[in-house]
Protein backbone atom coordinates (compact mmCIF):
# COMPACT_ATOMS: atom_id res chain seq x y z
CA UNK A 1 0.00 0.00 0.00
CA UNK A 2 0.98 3.32 -0.75
CA UNK A 3 -0.85 6.51 0.84
CA UNK A 4 -0.06 9.29 -0.82
CA UNK A 5 -1.81 11.45 1.38
CA UNK A 6 -3.06 15.04 -0.04
CA UNK A 7 -2.76 13.70 -3.81
CA UNK A 8 -0.15 13.96 -6.25
CA UNK A 9 -1.23 15.55 -9.30
CA UNK A 10 -1.52 12.94 -12.71
CA UNK A 11 0.35 15.57 -14.57
CA UNK A 12 3.68 14.52 -12.46
CA UNK A 13 5.13 11.77 -14.57
CA UNK A 14 8.42 11.04 -12.85
CA UNK A 15 6.66 10.81 -9.35
CA UNK A 16 4.13 8.56 -9.98
CA UNK A 17 5.91 6.37 -12.35
CA UNK A 18 8.95 5.79 -9.13
CA UNK A 19 5.26 5.19 -7.08
CA UNK A 20 3.84 2.64 -9.56
CA UNK A 21 7.32 0.79 -9.83
CA UNK A 22 8.24 0.58 -6.54
CA UNK A 23 4.62 -1.00 -5.90
CA UNK A 24 4.60 -3.28 -8.69
CA UNK A 25 8.36 -4.63 -8.52
CA UNK A 26 7.51 -8.10 -7.46
CA UNK A 27 4.18 -8.40 -9.65
CA UNK A 28 4.37 -10.66 -12.52
CA UNK A 29 1.02 -9.91 -14.17
CA UNK A 30 -1.77 -6.98 -14.01
CA UNK A 31 0.54 -3.90 -14.28
CA UNK A 32 -0.67 -0.38 -14.81
CA UNK A 33 1.27 2.13 -16.99
CA UNK A 34 0.98 5.50 -16.59
CA UNK A 35 -0.81 6.36 -20.13
CA UNK A 36 -3.80 3.91 -19.45
CA UNK A 37 -4.28 5.70 -16.24
CA UNK A 38 -4.29 9.14 -17.82
CA UNK A 39 -6.89 7.86 -20.42
CA UNK A 40 -8.78 6.01 -18.75
CA UNK A 41 -9.92 8.95 -16.16
CA UNK A 42 -10.44 11.62 -19.17
CA UNK A 43 -12.56 9.11 -20.23
CA UNK A 44 -14.17 8.77 -17.33
CA UNK A 45 -14.55 12.36 -16.99
CA UNK A 46 -16.02 13.03 -20.23
CA UNK A 47 -18.82 10.42 -19.64
CA UNK A 48 -19.26 12.24 -15.90
CA UNK A 49 -19.46 15.67 -17.87
CA UNK A 50 -22.13 14.32 -19.75
CA UNK A 51 -24.58 13.46 -17.20
CA UNK A 52 -23.36 16.24 -14.10
CA UNK A 53 -22.39 19.72 -13.61
CA UNK A 54 -18.71 20.42 -13.46
CA UNK A 55 -18.93 21.69 -10.25
CA UNK A 56 -20.93 18.17 -8.85
CA UNK A 57 -17.52 15.96 -10.68
CA UNK A 58 -15.34 18.11 -8.24
CA UNK A 59 -14.43 15.62 -5.34
CA UNK A 60 -15.52 12.58 -6.42
CA UNK A 61 -12.98 9.63 -5.79
CA UNK A 62 -12.36 7.12 -8.20
CA UNK A 63 -10.87 3.43 -7.92
CA UNK A 64 -9.73 2.27 -11.17
CA UNK A 65 -8.91 -1.04 -11.98
CA UNK A 66 -7.56 -1.62 -15.50
CA UNK A 67 -7.20 -5.36 -15.17
CA UNK A 68 -10.95 -6.07 -13.84
CA UNK A 69 -12.49 -8.99 -14.72
CA UNK A 70 -14.42 -11.74 -13.31
CA UNK A 71 -12.38 -15.57 -13.04
CA UNK A 72 -14.19 -18.63 -12.67
CA UNK A 73 -14.84 -20.68 -9.23
CA UNK A 74 -12.18 -23.40 -10.32
CA UNK A 75 -9.15 -20.54 -10.69
CA UNK A 76 -7.48 -21.57 -7.32
CA UNK A 77 -5.59 -18.46 -6.90
CA UNK A 78 -6.79 -14.84 -5.97
CA UNK A 79 -5.85 -12.63 -9.16
CA UNK A 80 -4.08 -9.62 -7.74
CA UNK A 81 -3.87 -6.67 -9.65
CA UNK A 82 -2.94 -2.83 -9.13
CA UNK A 83 -5.01 -0.64 -8.18
CA UNK A 84 -5.44 3.44 -8.26
CA UNK A 85 -7.43 5.58 -6.09
CA UNK A 86 -7.58 9.17 -7.97
CA UNK A 87 -9.43 12.09 -7.12
CA UNK A 88 -11.33 15.07 -8.89
CA UNK A 89 -9.50 18.69 -7.95
CA UNK A 90 -10.80 21.90 -9.74
CA UNK A 91 -7.72 21.76 -11.22
CA UNK A 92 -7.26 18.04 -12.84
CA UNK A 93 -7.21 14.53 -11.02
CA UNK A 94 -5.37 13.80 -8.48
CA UNK A 95 -3.79 10.43 -6.78
CA UNK A 96 -4.41 9.49 -3.26
CA UNK A 97 -3.56 5.61 -3.19
CA UNK A 98 -2.09 2.98 -5.43
CA UNK A 99 -1.71 -0.37 -4.43
CA UNK A 100 -1.52 -4.25 -5.19
CA UNK A 101 -5.61 -5.61 -4.27
CA UNK A 102 -7.81 -8.42 -5.37
CA UNK A 103 -8.95 -7.38 -8.83
CA UNK A 104 -12.85 -6.26 -9.08
CA UNK A 105 -15.10 -7.16 -11.41
CA UNK A 106 -15.70 -3.17 -12.70
CA UNK A 107 -13.28 -1.02 -14.06
CA UNK A 108 -14.30 1.91 -12.18
CA UNK A 109 -15.98 2.01 -9.21
CA UNK A 110 -16.82 6.18 -7.80
CA UNK A 111 -17.29 7.17 -4.31
CA UNK A 112 -19.30 10.07 -3.81
CA UNK A 113 -22.15 9.88 -6.45
CA UNK A 114 -24.92 8.65 -4.15
CA UNK A 115 -24.60 11.63 -1.54
CA UNK A 116 -24.79 13.98 -3.95
CA UNK A 117 -28.54 12.21 -5.83
CA UNK A 118 -29.64 12.28 -2.27
CA UNK A 119 -28.60 16.28 -1.68
CA UNK A 120 -30.62 17.10 -4.79
CA UNK A 121 -33.19 14.74 -4.01
CA UNK A 122 -33.55 16.53 -0.74
CA UNK A 123 -33.01 19.89 -1.94
CA UNK A 124 -35.65 19.14 -4.81
CA UNK A 125 -38.56 18.07 -2.29
CA UNK A 126 -38.00 20.70 -0.23
CA UNK A 127 -38.42 23.00 -2.95
CA UNK A 128 -41.37 21.44 -3.98
CA UNK A 129 -43.04 21.37 -0.15
CA UNK A 130 -42.28 25.05 0.49
CA UNK A 131 -43.38 26.10 -3.07
CA UNK A 132 -40.65 28.24 -4.15
CA UNK A 133 -39.12 28.36 -7.31
CA UNK A 134 -36.01 28.51 -8.95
Amino acid sequence: MNDIGRGIPLECDVKLNHILCSVQKQARRRFVNLTQVKESSEGLYQQLQSHLFKKDIVGLVVRFDPNAQTFPLAYKYTPRGTQIIVKRTRKGWSVLNITRGEVQSKPFIVYGLESRQEALAKFATKRLRTGCTL
